[in-house]
């Protein structure tokens, strides 16, 4: 039995929508700028969505979001926006947005 003092341990799980944003921004960057600078793009992003694991509302709650029901967030860092849901035993990376110059 799991006491309310013991911590759940959440699993970060991507949506698809997410993925295929993921790749578009390494693409992109790849093509644009080079493959160092996309590389270097898709790990700050990873590491931020693993991060979540041990802080989720770390970020707060997403300003954007209608009817927002106090389990959707959003981490700006950069110039990227990662939308994501904290549920009781997952995190859902729902999507990413990136700001292209």
């Amino acid at each position: 039995m799991v006491t309310e003092t013991e911590k759940i341990t959440q699993q970060v799980v991507w949506d698809k929508e997410a993925v295929n944003q993921l790749q578009e921004i390494y693409h992109h960057l790849k093509d644009t700028v080079n493959e160092n600078t996309a590389d270097k793009a898709i790990y700050s992003i990873l590491n931020t969505t693993e991060n979540l694991v041990e802080e989720p509302e770390m970020y707060g709650l997403d300003r954007f979001k209608t009817d927002n029901d106090d389990t959707y967030f959003a981490a700006e860092k950069h110039n990227y926006r990662i939308s994501y849901q904290v549920l009781k035993y997952q995190i859902r990376i729902l999507k990413i947005r990136f700001k292209i110059n």
